[in-house]
């Protein structure tokens, strides 16, 4: 068996490399294919060259075919070094890739150099990683010019300069429990103390992408302080700068601080008289029997309130008991303490007492024989605490109620509401109605200003006159009702998430309410929480 008759030739370039075959009819001859072609190239020293895929073709079929023939394919060439740039979207980045030769020339600097010029790449070259890829012959996505990245503006910044400064809704643990100790002491600031830095906004810097185009940054919003703070100003030093204009709580709101006016006090007596104040107001000591407390920010008592009534706009904040009076263990209604705060309240022991909050209240040891109403939460007891019962009395919150343990042994009927009982579907339905009709009779004084408005007679002067006030009663009415159907929207939500949580047991004669459903205790149970699902109070121990 003869070897095939395959010679290699290089054309008169240089660069395509032929086959020169030659069958000789009935010879026989070792099988032809592709590794035996790969391999008799690489013998006569043409391994680097770039395989033509059909000149291999062609001649497997040839001597296949076993026919007397003779001739010539291209098989192989020479091809150079490829270079390719690639320039990414936002133009700041460009990449080099260069395939290595195959018998050819090798890429070069001025080729690289060429392929930039022809991507109108012109600036941010790195010439080490050129230069390394030179050398090495091959790149791969090579990073080889760079732009400068945009630097847009910083919007105006905000510093509170106040350290621990204390904001109106007290800190909650994740678990619901009370810290306490965040609750901590009534800020004073005092005339000239300052208080909050602004930052103005910074323009951003140009830049530049590899094409050499200049990039505009966009500059930062340039907020000023809030409009209409109250207790401060700017410092005649610096205009960024916030000082207090006079002694007070400081309280942080978007974008500047107020300083609520505080008054201290030793304590609230028949010496000290009643307080009504346009501020924030501290007592060091008790509030005594009889006296009221009015103030229009925060309250903090060190000490205990007795049959006092204590109302705040803002947070109610005290150390001490809560005890009004009662007679044969029946709370006297007119001595009754009363809290009324449109924050939230928080107290170490309650009892015969009336408590309102429009937030959360928060309450560490017990509550005894008291009415609370709290619009989002109410809290009896701490984590870990031997403490934290609810006996007797009445305790509504929109969305929470959790205590350690609820009524007592003695059978004390204790009343427990979480989420709003009314039926707000209901409410919502009647609403809309009535919605729907003033807006229909809207609609119809429409059509008598237009009727009116072009008809000078004194007749339908008067009746123009009328539908004016008429139409101004029944748009007060639609945002009365606007701000009703809101409030249900509200209240809806809360209800939708209600739950009263009990940690350790709840005793008999205790009535649960979720919503609008009940749910009456006959027999001590162990802690659990109660919420609703399907139309039903369910118990999850």
């Amino acid at each position: 068996m003869s070897n095939p008759d395959i010679q290699f030739k290089f054309d008169d370039d240089q660069i395509k490399l032929h086959a020169f075959y030659r069958v000789i009819k009935g010879e026989n001859s070792p099988p032809i294919n592709k590794p035996f072609l790969i391999r008799k190239l690489k013998d006569e020293g043409y391994e680097k060259l770039h395989c033509v895929e059909e000149g291999i073709t062609r001649i497997i079929e040839v001597f296949e075919n076993s026919k007397a023939s003779e001739g010539k394919v291209c098989i192989a060439e020479k091809r150079d070094a490829e270079v390719n740039i690639c320039i990414t979207k936002d133009k700041l980045s460009a990449y080099l890739t260069i395939h290595p030769p195959e018998g050819g020339k090798p890429a070069t600097l001025d080729m690289v150099k060429q392929k930039l010029a022809e991507k109108g790449v012109r600036y941010g070259f790195l010439p080490q990683a050129i230069k390394t890829a030179i050398i090495s012959g091959k790149a791969d996505e090579l990073l080889i010019a760079k732009g400068e990245p945009v630097v847009n503006g910083e919007d105006a910044k905000f510093t509170c300069l106040i350290d621990n400064i204390k904001t109106r809704t007290p800190k909650i643990s994740e678990d619901g429990h009370i810290d306490y100790r965040d609750l901590g002491e009534i800020q004073v600031v005092h005339p000239g103390e300052k208080l909050m830095r602004r930052d103005p906004a910074t323009m951003g810097q140009l830049s530049k992408n590899v094409f050499g185009e200049t990039i505009t940054p966009k500059p930062g919003k340039n907020t000023k302080f809030a409009a209409g703070l109250d207790g401060v100003k700017t410092s005649n030093e610096d205009i960024n700068t916030l000082v207090a204009t006079v002694t007070g709580q400081p309280i942080i709101r978007e974008n500047g601080v107020n300083v609520e006016k505080t008054m201290q006090v030793e304590s609230v007596d028949l010496k000290s008289g009643n307080l009504l104040f346009d501020g924030s107001v501290i007592v060091l000591g008790d509030v005594a029997s009889g006296m009221k407390v009015k103030a229009s920010g925060d309250i903090k008592i060190n000490g205990m309130v007795e049959n006092a009534i204590i109302e705040a706009g803002g947070n109610i904040d005290i150390k001490g008991a809560v005890v009004g009076r009662a007679e044969n263990n029946v709370p006297v209604v007119d001595d009754l303490v009363k809290i009324d705060a449109l924050g939230s309240v928080s107290a170490k022991f309650v009892e015969n007492a009336r408590i309102s909050s429009g937030d959360k209240i928060m309450i560490q040891d017990w509550v005894i024989k008291s009415t609370l109403n709290a619009l989002n939460e109410i809290i009896v007891g701490k984590k870990d605490a031997s403490k934290g019962q609810i006996i007797g009395g009445s305790i509504t919150s929109g969305v929470l109620v959790k205590a350690m343990n609820i009524g007592s042994s003695a059978g004390a009927q204790t009343y427990i509401q979480a989420g709003n009982a009314n039926d707000v579907e209901k409410e919502k339905d009647q609403i809309g109605i009535k919605i729907s009709r003033v807006t229909k009779s809207l609609f119809e004084l429409q059509k008598i200003f237009k009727d009116t408005k072009n008809n000078p007679t004194k007749q339908a002067k008067n009746i123009l006159k009328k539908a004016l006030l008429s139409k101004q009663e029944f748009e007060r009415e639609l945002t009365k009702l606007r701000s009703q159907e809101a409030i249900l929207d509200k209240e809806k939500l809360r209800a939708k998430n209600a739950k009263v949580v009990v940690d350790i047991k709840v005793y008999s004669g205790t009535s649960i309410h979720v919503s609008q459903y009940t749910k009456d205790i006959q027999d001590d149970v162990g802690g659990r929480t109660y919420t609703v699902k399907d139309g039903k109070i369910i118990q999850i121990s």
